[in-house]
């Protein structure tokens, strides 16, 4: 029964973070056509992170609340921006000197992953209201 849990809880994270990318990255696609590269596009997704981003993934994670029950819900939700720091790991490796403030980097990425749960929240919470429970 465990390992069932986990497999669906690492299931629901690797479905976050591939919303969440595509969530981040598609505003990026349809604004500037087809990218260089795949860290290119990252990059200046992450540059270019605006308003109308962060409620995509306020809407990601709404959706992931409504959809999904509550400990899988969370975990697609906080996995939403997972794929950030895992780029940003990859460019450290590749060249050292790209990141020098990874720190702050990476403590932006957990603050803003506060918006797709505040919408699973949300999400949660409505799925919670409209359930009609049938009592026999």
């Amino acid at each position: 029964m465990q390992a069932h849990f986990v497999a669906r809880c690492v299931t629901a994270c690797l479905v976050g973070i591939a919303s969440g990318f595509v969530l981040v990255t598609v505003p990026d696609i349809l604004s500037r056509g087809r990218p260089e590269s795949l860290f290119a596009l990252v990059d200046s997704a992450v540059k270019d992170m605006s308003p109308e981003r962060l409620l995509l993934l306020l809407a990601g994670g709404f959706l992931w609340g409504l959809v999904l029950k509550w400990p899988y819900s969370l975990c697609a939700a906080a996995c939403q921006l997972g794929s950030l720091p895992a780029f940003a790991v990859v460019e450290i490796w590749t060249y050292p000197t790209s990141h020098n403030l990874w720190a702050f980097e990476f403590s932006i990425y957990v603050f803003l992953s506060i918006i797709p749960l505040l919408g699973m929240s949300a999400g949660l919470m409505l799925r919670r209201i409209f359930t009609v429970k049938v009592v026999r």
